[in-house]
């Protein structure tokens, strides 16, 4: 974010947040042929420049990139754990349908427990 600030006020800056969006886009189809016809060093820095273009989407809203990563992990962690305690075997012999059933029900459950709903 401080790169993407600096950037921006020394004139790297899109003139609205369209612009952002259409290079977000860019990167995109750029990382997405990297993947199929490129070696992982430059598959890795399509994806740089993909995250970094993230980056300033988020500095155009205001938001934050580490404290929403952050809160992606919290929020995985304890999905994880909720699904871990209500399966009855290892999750490796649930079908992809079945893991995507708990993860549901976990997610839900969290909502509500987060939101004071009694579950």
């Amino acid at each position: 974010m401080k790169i993407s600030r600096q950037a921006a006020q020394a004139g790297f800056e899109w003139e609205n947040v369209e612009g952002v969006w259409a290079k977000f886009h860019e990167e995109l189809a750029e990382f997405q042929q990297a993947i199929a016809q490129e070696s992982p060093a430059a598959q890795e820095a399509e994806l740089g420049d993909l995250l970094f273009t993230l980056i300033n989407l988020a500095r155009w809203y205001h938001l934050d990139p580490t404290a929403a990563l952050h809160g992606t992990h919290q929020r995985l962690i304890q999905r994880l754990l909720q699904i871990e305690a209500v399966a009855e075997h290892p999750l490796s012999n649930y079908s992809l349908t079945e893991l995507e059933a708990l993860w549901q029900q976990a997610k839900a459950h969290l909502r509500a427990q987060n939101s004071g709903e009694i579950v």
